[in-house]
């Protein structure tokens, strides 16, 4: 799992892959990868 964090309203979001392009579904602005999760 890879955990976006928008840097303008600091919202959270996990996908399954990683979207070089993710938008923060909130305030529109460009979300950076936070951290990738792995289960084991």
């Amino acid at each position: 799992m890879i955990e976006y964090s928008c840097p303008e309203c600091g919202h959270n979001e996990l996908d399954i892959k990683i979207r070089p392009d993710a938008r923060c579904p909130k305030c529109g602005c460009s979300m950076g990868v936070e951290e990738e999760i792995c289960e084991v």
